[in-house]
């Protein structure tokens, strides 16, 4: 499963593999086709899944941390 990804692209861009299979050669039109892994496909979505439930739970922590910091803020304005 081919996957890009760098620190300052957090995307992952998805390229399933169609090189390894054999191609289908359509004899009316001449044309190749190639095919997909579908495996693949869905170890890739499973992944994805996997990789959206941490960042969820990762927002979750930000934003209560966030509000801590926002109460510790207006505490700070009231003494001030």
């Amino acid at each position: 499963m081919a996957q890009s990804h760098s620190a300052t692209k957090p995307f992952i861009k998805f390229f399933p593999r169609t090189t390894y299979r054999p191609m289908k050669q359509d004899p009316e039109t001449k044309k190749e086709e190639s095919y997909i892994d579908h495996d693949e496909v869905i170890m890739f979505i499973a992944a994805m899944k996997d990789r959206v439930k941490a960042l969820e739970s990762s927002l979750e922590k930000q934003e209560k941390h966030t509000a801590k910091l926002q109460d510790l803020v207006d505490d700070l304005r009231q003494w001030a």
